[in-house]
């Protein structure tokens, strides 16, 4: 093969090589604005109607810090977040917010979201041995033996949701429903299963569920169902 020939040939070879890499290149600086535009569904709280104060005002700080769950004893969980404040460790105990009745008068009242548990985020200087301090607190949330640690952005997400009034019960009232009404249950033991409206009171409903819970008409609160669109469901 004459000089002339091996060097073309090992020109063609540089130029192809050199073809591959830049076109590797795109491919991966492709990638990677499209991981950065990706929109998370966790950490997007744009759509809610929510500020960062809002979300500050639950007690959740953007500082980098470390995310643990604590378990507290039985009805003790606002004792701990005391006994938190006073020791000057992060905690956030979200809350839902609904209607009892209590000798037939409507009364608003609260409870926390999770029952037992407090998300508490620990600064670098503080250790989980500060949190066997607090009065009512049994113990940590554990994975596999060890600690779990959960996501700030799901803290986060949590705190916007609340915010934004996801957990509260106590706004207007949603319109009322109507004998023979078709709907659908949205939480409790039959969650999932459509019912028909037997009796609408002031104080709740009497539905008669479908399929396999089919049977005598069962009282259900208001909050726990949500109108059938027939057309739709059809």
């Amino acid at each position: 093969m004459s000089n002339s020939k091996r060097r073309r040939r090992q020109k063609h070879r540089r130029d192809q090589r050199a073809s591959q890499a830049a076109a590797q290149a795109v491919r991966t600086a492709a990638a990677n604005d499209a991981r950065v535009k990706a929109v998370d569904p966790l950490t997007d709280i744009s759509a809610l109607r929510v500020s960062v104060e809002d979300v500050m005002a639950a007690g959740v700080r953007t500082e980098p810090m470390r995310w643990v769950i604590v378990r507290c004893a039985a009805m003790a969980e606002r004792k701990v977040m005391v006994g938190l404040s006073e020791h000057r460790i992060m905690a956030y105990l979200p809350m839902h917010r609904f209607y009892r009745r209590i000798h037939g008068v409507r009364q608003t009242a609260a409870r926390p979201l999770m029952v037992g548990y407090v998300f508490v985020g620990l600064a670098p200087h503080q250790s989980e041995y500060d949190l066997h301090q607090i009065d009512g607190v049994v113990g940590l949330l554990k994975a596999d033996g060890l600690t779990a640690k959960i996501n700030p952005w799901t803290i986060v997400q949590i705190a916007a949701l609340e915010a934004d009034g996801a957990f509260n019960h106590t706004g207007p009232r949603k319109p009322g429903y109507t004998k023979d009404q078709i709907v659908r249950i949205v939480s409790g033991w039959a969650v999932g299963h459509r019912a028909k409206v037997v009796e609408a009171t002031d104080g709740g409903l009497r539905v008669r569920l479908e399929g396999i819970f089919a049977g005598s008409p069962v009282p259900i609160q208001d909050d726990q169902v949500e109108a059938v669109d027939i057309e739709r469901a059809a």
